[in-house]
């Protein structure tokens, strides 16, 4: 299914929006607007709170620095169901999240575990950095079996971003220098 893709500032269906984060603008509508991200952070006016962006919908999302979120896709926030961002801010940006050929996501009410979404009928990692060192910002790199990588910075709570597969796999995690080395290649 065709759905706008989501910046900061877009709005939530009870109240809200979409924060910014550190990184760099990405023009897109009006306004030069940063892409939202799945596993970014959105302010919910009915619960007073700040909720992680899940996926709602299909699976497939553009990969820019991280998965972009959606028009549609939800704040897991203190409300007892979701809140649905608005996507109206991107002006003429789409994207096709593949609902139609790969179903849709199920997402998780579990935020304190750090799940941001579930696929469903698939494999998924998450890894949470612990000890010496793993801390908000923490530079990570992952290197699949299929040769997809993700790379950023670990969350406040040391999670890295859920890695999706169609069958059981293994995946390389490269931290700290290592993933910044990796990072600029």
């Amino acid at each position: 299914m065709m759905r706008r893709i989501a910046v900061v500032g877009d709005r939530l269906e009870r109240g809200g929006e979409i924060l910014p984060y550190a990184g760099p603008v990405f023009t897109m509508g009006d306004a030069g607007r940063q892409v939202a991200l799945i596993g970014g952070t959105a302010y919910c006016e009915a619960c007073k709170s700040a909720g992680t962006i899940a996926k709602a919908g299909g699976p497939r999302r553009i990969d820019f620095m991280g998965e972009t979120a959606a028009d549609r896709d939800i704040v897991l926030c203190k409300c007892p169901s979701p809140s649905h961002i608005l996507a109206t801010l991107s002006g003429e940006s789409w994207c096709d999240d593949m609902a139609e050929s790969l179903g849709e996501v199920a997402s998780s009410r579990t935020v304190s575990g750090g799940v941001a979404s579930v696929a469903i009928d698939a494999y998924d990692e998450q890894i949470r950095a612990t000890g010496r060192g793993a801390s908000e910002g923490y530079p990570y790199f992952i290197e699949t079996a299929d040769g997809r990588t993700f790379s950023g910075r670990s969350d406040q709570g040391g999670h890295l971003p859920r890695v999706h597969c169609d069958a059981a796999d293994d995946y390389t995690v490269h931290w700290g220098d290592a993933a910044l080395a990796k990072q600029e290649v």
